[in-house]
């Protein structure tokens, strides 16, 4: 066992020994072994107890006594103890064990926290309500403008005299107080005025010019504040009327046979000259097929020069569209188709053995009866025909045609049904089972032989759909 004595002790243990010792300064005990301590102390063996002792016991008489700090004794060497006997008085005392706990650092930090400030403010009467001020703006002006009729983007016909109706509002003033205009492709001015009760407006404006058109609707309140609604409307036109004041020389219309165009604006078949075939077709363009109206003029007449009759002119005219694969079929037709009775248009039934798919309006001012074809009438008549063929009448009425008198035309086909118009007055209004039209090229044909007549066309307009150009 070791045992560590404080310093303190030993040296007690010294003085103590250089005082009292039972020999002479200097010497040892019979019974104690001198040894050397380990820095020059001095450790004794106690016979009587064969403890090993590093102290005062074994000291030698010397005024100097280094002592180790640390003294071991031997725990084998002590019978006493092995006993169970332990002499207090020889009990060292134990050197305590060094304290490596790290001391507390005792260093007071500044107190950094602040201290709530328990200063008791004064009591601070609350402030009065105070009302805010009213809000003297006046409130911005909302306008509102709409046009309710027609919608944008409905189509016209040229001509056409539309209604405009609209309505205008404002969050301040009254309808009386609002100015509202009118205005047509953003410059010229329609209609200037007040709005009328609950902020209607109206007007009516005919339209003179084909194309797209934009109407404007302005309202303006007395603070000079606008609102603009607007919409487009397209305006269209079935084509321009043909009206053959110019030569056709370089043109769209081709002339064949005896016809011409004649100086006074309009196109010749025959002139009044016996034994006459002409025709003049447009080659250029050709007509849709489906629902179509067709409108021209004709004017016959003249064998008043001739003969006493004015009655007994020949043979007649024809308004024809011929549904032919290309020009040089339309022309071979032409030259085909007979004079006389087959009106310059006939090459089948009674006139030829020719397959066409051809639309026929004639107007017949002499009676055939068995000569080539034949008539259902002798008095002059309006017929629609079929296919090149110049006896099969599929609609027929008696109208007289020679008065040398401009008469206006218009013929309509709507499916089935074909409708004939002669001077405004329906004459022709029928269905034919099966028909349909294909349309063509359109043009036409007249024929004199011992009789005569003028054969004229003028101002044709084809109407098949309204175009916006």
């Amino acid at each position: 066992m070791t045992v560590r004595f404080p310093l303190a002790l030993l040296l007690l243990g010294v003085v103590a020994c250089s005082d009292s010792g039972t020999g002479e300064a200097g010497s040892a005990t019979p019974n104690d072994d001198v040894v050397s301590g380990v820095d020059g102390g001095i450790v004794s063996n106690d016979a009587a107890t064969g403890d090993s002792v590093e102290g005062d016991d074994a000291l030698p008489q010397t005024d100097t006594v280094t002592v180790e700090d640390t003294v071991t004794v031997d725990d084998a060497a002590d019978p006493m103890e092995d006993a169970g006997v332990v002499d207090a008085s020889l009990e060292p005392d134990v050197a305590p064990e060094p304290d490596t706990t790290t001391e507390p650092d005792t260093t007071t930090e500044p107190d950094t926290t602040t201290e709530p400030d328990t200063t008791t403010e004064p009591d601070v009467a609350p402030e009065p309500d105070v009302a805010p001020e009213p809000d003297t703006t006046p409130e911005p002006s909302v306008l509102t403008a709409m046009i309710t009729t027609p919608a944008s983007g409905e189509i016209f016909e040229v001509g056409t005299t539309v209604s405009f109706k609209g309505v205008v509002t404002d969050s301040v003033y009254d309808a009386a107080d609002l100015q509202v205009t009118w205005t047509l492709n953003g410059s010229e001015v329609l209609l200037e005025t007040a709005a009328a009760l609950g902020g209607w407006t109206e007007l009516e404006h005919t339209f003179e010019t084909a194309g797209n058109q934009s109407v404007t609707l302005t309202v303006t309140n007395p603070d000079g504040d606008e609102k603009v609604a607007d919409i487009s409307l397209g305006i269209c036109t079935y084509g321009d009327v043909e009206s053959f004041d110019q030569p056709l020389s370089g043109g769209d219309w081709t002339v064949y046979g005896d016809a011409y165009w004649d100086s006074g604006g309009w196109l010749e078949m025959t002139g009044n000259l016996q034994g006459k075939k002409g025709a003049i077709f447009n080659t250029a363009e050709m007509v849709n097929p489906g629902d179509v109206e067709i409108q021209f003029s004709i004017w016959t007449g003249g064998n008043e020069q001739l003969s006493p009759s004015p009655t007994t002119g020949a043979d007649g005219f024809t308004m024809s569209v011929i549904n032919a694969p290309t020009v040089a079929d339309l022309e071979n037709v032409i030259a085909t188709a007979g004079n006389g009775g087959c009106m310059g248009y006939g090459v089948s039934g009674e006139c030829g053995n020719m397959t066409l798919d051809a639309f026929h309006v004639e107007f017949d001012t002499y009676y055939n009866n068995g000569d080539v074809n034949y008539d259902p009438t002798p008095q002059n008549h309006i017929a629609v025909m079929l296919d090149g063929d110049a006896s099969n009448h599929v609609l027929w009425v008696p109208q007289t045609l020679e008065d040398s008198q401009w008469h206006d035309v218009s013929i309509q086909t709507i499916g089935q049904q074909i409708i004939v118009n002669f001077d405004g007055v329906e004459v022709i209004n029928s269905n034919v089972n099966d028909f349909q039209f294909h349309g063509g090229y359109i043009g036409f044909t007249g024929v004199t032989g011992w009789g005569t007549n003028f054969h004229r066309f003028d101002n044709l307009q084809i109407i098949q759909q309204c175009m916006v150009p």
